[in-house]
């Protein structure tokens, strides 16, 4: 059994990213629109100008994962395999937790924007504890990191990276790279085949909209 976990988060703008990562979403409205793609069903929320779209997935059944990984994989290979050298959104999650100054290396070997990362590791009692933090990764930034409440209190200590989320070329030096590092559990493109499948589908209601896409990813279940 899984123990107790404390989420913190330093930035109120990345609230959502922090529910997609800990497997939740906010409750929607009324009028949302469903639909699927392969291995992932997506959900649109118009909130004003934005369209803001859950990529919805079971991260907790071993089979939806595997089946879910080998679609990303091939899709991601297929946009570097069309050449156009474009650059995307991307959502990277660890095996396992990795230093900050391992992850610096490997954007800047990559090319990769981060737009943000989150990072992992327990609390004194041993309790799992996570925190996310705005992109670029700081050079100064140590690989260990000690957390705490607002009331001063120690939360607890974080040991490396478990999900980075950014942008990368859709090229062999960046995407491809990315694809090729045995300490990558998933390199998730699905947001791109989103915005193509609701372009075609949902026009209408995207229109004049600013579409954000929410992914999940399975890291709570990995080793850390």
């Amino acid at each position: 059994m899984k123990k107790q976990y404390i989420v913190t988060s330093l930035f109120a703008t990345l609230v959502l990213g922090v529910l997609s990562w800990a497997g939740m979403r906010p409750v929607l409205t009324p009028g949302k629109i469903e639909g699927k793609g392969e291995e992932f069903a997506y959900v649109i929320e118009t909130i004003g100008e934005t369209a803001l779209v859950h990529v919805e997935w079971n991260v907790n059944d071993p089979q939806a994962v595997h089946q879910y990984k080998a679609a990303s994989h091939r899709r991601a290979l297929e946009l570097i395999q069309e050449g156009q050298n474009r650059r995307i959104d991307v959502q990277i999650t660890f095996v396992r937790p990795v230093p900050l100054s391992v992850v610096r290396e490997k954007v800047a070997q990559t090319g990769t924007t981060v737009y943000d990362y989150l990072m992992v590791g327990h609390s004194p009692e041993d309790r799992r504890v996570t925190s996310i933090y705005l992109g670029p990764i700081s050079p100064e930034a140590p690989d260990i990191l000690q957390i705490s409440f607002p009331n001063g209190e120690n939360a607890g200590t974080l040991v490396g990276v478990m999900v980075l989320r950014g942008s990368v070329e859709t090229m062999e030096a960046s995407l491809g790279k990315w694809l090729s590092d045995p300490s990558v559990f998933l390199v998730d493109t699905t947001g791109v085949e989103v915005r193509r499948l609701i372009a075609e589908r949902h026009a209408a209601a995207i229109s004049k909209r600013s579409v954000e896409i929410v992914l999940h990813s399975p890291f709570w279940n990995l080793d850390w």
